[in-house]
């Protein structure tokens, strides 16, 4: 009888441990810095959204890291560099079936930064780039097309003020060089 019920504990035990096994996963990935080399001691953070879970680990001397462990769930994995958060990939979905990647590309996000502001900068923005930016960035550039319409409203004005002083100048030196006028109304001079 002791027996029977020590073979069926140890039975639930391994069923259990089997179950709980399967729920396990792991995050992996690498960073690359802003030279586009691989980046030494960057923060990796990794922090789950389902329910309360919050996990640090740091990439090797190669940039990579690895956080294994975890449980199935979703996941924001965010990379800090000096204690300022660089970049992040959210709603990161765990499987069982293979370790998850995400990488970082510190020199890619710059340089598509830097793209991104200089088409602004211009008003060239296609309707891709205008998703990505911050709404502080989209006042910033809502800002910017104000006092540039302005600008251009005011230097048109200006262009037809010139234009009718110099109309103006050369009728008093050359009659003929004069549009013609309409007939001015006595009854309304």
């Amino acid at each position: 009888m002791i027996f029977k019920r020590a073979a069926g504990i140890a039975g639930a035990l391994v069923v259990f441990a089997g179950v709980s096994l399967a729920a396990i996963t792991t995050i992996e990935g690498g960073v690359l810095g802003d030279d586009g080399q691989p980046l030494k001691d960057a923060v990796i953070k990794i922090e789950r959204q389902d329910i309360r879970g919050s996990y640090h680990t740091k990439t090797d001397k190669k940039g990579k890291y690895y956080y294994g462990g975890l449980g199935l769930g979703v996941y924001n994995v965010c990379v800090e560099v000096d204690g300022k958060q660089r970049d992040c990939v959210n709603k990161v979905h765990t499987t069982t079936e293979k370790p998850i990647e995400v990488e970082f590309d510190l020199k890619k996000q710059h340089d598509d930064r830097e793209t991104l502001n200089k088409a602004a900068e211009m008003g060239t923005l296609t309707k891709e780039q205008e998703k990505q930016l911050t709404p502080e960035q989209r006042q910033a550039l809502k800002e910017h097309k104000d006092e540039l319409a302005q600008a251009q409203a005011h230097s048109r004005a200006l262009n037809e003020s010139y234009g009718a002083g110099m109309t103006a100048l050369n009728c008093g030196k050359k009659p003929s060089s004069c549009p013609a006028t309409a007939p001015s109304d006595p009854a309304n001079p």
